[in-house]
């Protein structure tokens, strides 16, 4: 057995690995993440057989993401699991780490001293009527602005990510400024039969004129989705407004008590 850093062309494994599990993969969005924390990408090999995959993302000096943790159905229950997981908090260590869980398998985590947090929810609704555009609402993204705002939180690598995925040619996004600076900004990415929305926004009205202006990109019939947690009070007001309903829900777990 060895865990070594991938190379990108095993990067069909893992999404390969990833189908094989039934997840919905935008090869594009993997192959950017990819490219931006291409040292946190880890196969296991048994017998020169990839068997385990698992991204170690290291957003900051201090915080991190764990995702893309498979281990191929034939080899579980063995170990393997256990090791390449320890491998990648060996990787992160000294930061405080976060993850997804699926409600009924987080046992392993729990083992490993992840805490269950709050619930991460993903709600849809299909669109029924046509959105007007919203004024002044930009439609262009000046890299610099994106970088500066996004950088608050000190993730210069998770910035360029969001950026590289706001300029792919299938995603819509909008912007208002104040001051000359980005003060909220949405997204709507490929996603399964529809788009995922992302909107970064503490202003319900600025909130809502981004999400009006990016839907009337889209035509009657288009299935919108958007992952909140309920840390997100603009984002659950936005729920409620588009009558939103439940999609599927995780659990986000950090293996370090959360400041207050």
């Amino acid at each position: 057995m060895k865990i070594q850093k991938m190379q990108k062309a095993e990067l069909s494994l893992l999404a390969d690995a990833m189908l094989g599990e039934k997840w919905f993969i935008n090869y594009k969005e993997l192959e950017l993440l990819y490219e931006v924390f291409f040292d946190d990408f880890f196969v296991l090999y048994k017998d020169e057989k990839p068997i385990g995959f698992i991204s170690a993302l290291r957003y900051t000096d201090t915080f991190a993401m764990i995702s893309n943790f498979i281990i191929l159905k034939e080899f579980r229950s063995l170990g393997f699991g256990q090791k390449l997981f320890s491998f990648a908090l060996e990787h992160l260590k000294n930061h405080q780490t976060a993850l997804d869980a699926d409600l009924d398998n987080k046992q392993l985590y729990l083992d490993n001293g992840f805490i269950p947090y709050f619930e991460s929810v993903y709600y849809n609704f299909q669109i029924t009527k046509e959105f007007k555009d919203s004024e002044p609402v930009k439609k262009t993204l000046v890299k610099e602005d994106f970088l500066y705002f996004q950088d608050k939180d000190k993730s210069t690598k998770l910035s360029y990510y969001l950026y590289a995925i706001a300029n792919e040619s299938s995603t819509k996004y909008r912007v208002i400024y104040k001051k000359n600076k980005i003060s909220s900004y949405g997204l709507c990415i490929s996603y399964k039969d529809g788009y995922k929305l992302v909107v970064a926004s503490t202003k319900h009205e600025e909130a809502l004129r981004i999400i009006s202006s990016l839907l009337s990109e889209f035509n009657v019939g288009t299935v919108i989705y958007m992952e909140v947690t309920k840390l997100e009070e603009v984002l659950l007001d936005i729920v409620r407004v588009l009558k939103m309903k439940k999609y599927s829900k995780k659990i986000k777990m950090y293996n370090k008590v959360l400041e207050s």
